[in-house]
């Protein structure tokens, strides 16, 4: 128990794993349907970009204000959405739904893209208890 809270308290270690976390997350996603979103945006006015990179405003779970940090958390939440497809979609396909160019990604990929963005959200809350116990003491 004490192990856990020295964990928890260490706000610099914390911080240090949720950018790793937040950069191998961003490269996964990008790998999976990166280039295909950033192709569509040029249509749709950059609609698929926001829903494409509103996870990664999670940076704000850096900052030292209550709403800012509540709304970056809030806003890592939203990386199940890509969890809840992948696991609805199996086996997980890279290009349009129509298109004749549709190929199927290999299982290892499969399998970073699932534990970068689940590593994501488990340094993301617990950055966000971090800051909540800080947030409690003062």
């Amino acid at each position: 128990m004490k192990l856990w809270k020295k964990f928890i308290d260490n706000e610099p270690l914390l911080t240090m794993l949720f950018l790793i976390s937040y950069m191998v997350c961003f490269m996964a996603l990008y790998s999976w349907n990166g280039s295909i979103i950033f192709l569509i945006s040029l249509f749709y006015y950059a609609l698929p970009i926001l829903f494409f990179g509103f996870p990664f405003l999670s940076l704000l779970l850096l900052s030292s204000k209550k709403k800012k940090v509540y709304f970056g958390y809030f806003s890592s939440l939203t990386a199940i959405l890509y969890l809840v497809r992948i696991a609805t979609s199996y086996p997980v396909e890279i290009g349009f739904a129509g298109s004749i160019s549709v190929k199927k990604l290999p299982i290892t990929h499969t399998v970073a893209i699932v534990c970068s963005i689940v590593f994501f959200l488990l340094m993301a809350t617990l950055l966000f208890m971090s800051k909540q116990r800080k947030f409690n003491q003062v």
